[in-house]
């Protein structure tokens, strides 16, 4: 299903379709590894900006600086780090409610899972390199 996203369209499609549909689209203009971070923080936050350092490594500094740039992220001191929460803005764009609470099994109603895939907008380009 493609629908009207704002600024582009969404496409929804079954993951048992998923394999014959991800050759079709274009790579995303965020890299594997800054969508990796983003992920990370949306997924563990409350999340200290050291222990993101510690499991993605020093590059993530770069990421990081990148989604505050973009408005997918925001950080608060919290002694000597910070820590990190996705803003409104993120869930927004990849239209979440609550990250905690996303259930990618069924849609409420659907015997099949659902996975929107979304395109990033030219102005989330990163220079960084993939992981």
């Amino acid at each position: 299903m493609i629908e009207n996203a704002g600024k582009g369209y969404a496409m929804r499609v079954r993951p048992v379709f998923e394999e014959k549909v991800m050759p079709l689209i274009p790579e995303t203009d965020l890299p594997k590894s800054v969508l990796k971070t983003l992920a990370l923080i949306a997924h563990e936050q409350p999340i200290k900006q050291t222990t993101v350092v510690k499991l993605r490594g020093n590059r993530v500094y770069h990421y990081l600086h990148r989604l505050e740039e973009l408005g997918f992220i925001q950080g608060r001191p919290d002694g000597r780090t910070r820590l990190l929460t996705t803003t409104p803005k993120f869930h927004e764009y990849f239209r979440l409610q609550d990250v905690r609470t996303l259930n990618l099994g069924a849609v409420a109603g659907d015997t099949e899972p659902k996975q929107t895939i979304l395109e990033i907008p030219p102005e989330a380009q990163c220079e960084a390199e993939d992981d």
